[in-house]
């Protein structure tokens, strides 16, 4: 199988810096490369492993679409199957896709008794009160047909790719704006997640890979920024994962 994307688990967000290597959630084709005139199946899958999942993921707050070479979207539903979420998209044309998902969990806070929804007016104990988001897509094309220079889908959070001779750029935005200072790690199927630094001041982060590298490598972007004066909660959690195939 290949998959796409991953979003930290609630334990990584509330560590330290040492917790960006963990649970995963992605999203992304069961078998590539997509074939007009056929159905792409995908899945949602969930655990500690790119391309494995312990459990299905939680659908709270969560979407799953296709985007289609011309930007057009297709809605997919996804229900639970085995461990997985299961969904599926038509093929019309070919390109490349972008297979998204996004979750936002809404305001959490971390208590004595665990994880609980709601922030800090509802847990004054909380040790931290913060709004999780998380993002993935995965591009895999048609036959022939491999990703570029991307256009973002327009997210809270995301981190859009462009292809260079011999790697990639990876360009983090938030708001629609690049954003500085972001945790970047890389995961191959089945393979240990490696930090690998940080966005630049223009939030770009470049990568060369390795002679011989084969698809897919999965790039994780994650981040907490400061909520505004007078929120309910403490910081704005991010992640965003990219996928690429080729």
């Amino acid at each position: 199988m290949t998959f796409l994307s991953r979003a930290t688990g609630l334990a990584l967000f509330l560590g330290g810096a040492a917790a960006l290597v963990g649970h995963f959630v992605w999203v992304g084709p069961m078998a590539g490369p997509l074939k007009v005139g056929q159905d792409a199946a995908i899945v949602v899958g969930n655990g500690h492993a790119f391309l494995g999942s312990e459990s299905p993921a939680a659908q709270d707050g969560l979407k799953v679409w296709a985007v289609t070479p011309a930007g057009a979207s297709q809605p997919v539903a996804v229900s639970v199957a085995d461990k997985y979420l299961k969904g599926s998209f038509p093929v019309k044309s070919e390109g490349v896709y972008r297979v998204v998902f996004t979750q936002d969990r809404g305001v959490m806070s971390r208590t004595p008794k665990g994880v609980k929804a709601g922030g800090r007016d509802q847990h004054p104990d909380a040790t931290e009160a913060f709004k999780l988001f998380r993002s993935g897509i995965a591009y895999v094309g048609t036959p022939g047909k491999v990703w570029g220079k991307e256009k973002p889908v327009g997210l809270e959070f995301e981190a859009v790719p462009e292809k260079t001779a011999d790697g990639v750029i990876l360009t983090v935005f938030a708001g629609g704006k690049p954003l500085a200072g972001v945790d970047i790690s890389l995961a191959w199927p089945l393979k240990d997640e490696v930090d690998l630094g940080k966005t630049g001041a223009d939030g770009k982060f470049s990568y060369k890979f390795t002679a011989g590298a084969k698809s897919p490598a999965l790039f994780v972007a994650e981040t907490k920024v400061k909520a505004a004066a007078g929120a309910k909660f403490d910081v704005h959690t991010y992640a965003s994962a990219v996928a690429l195939y080729w």
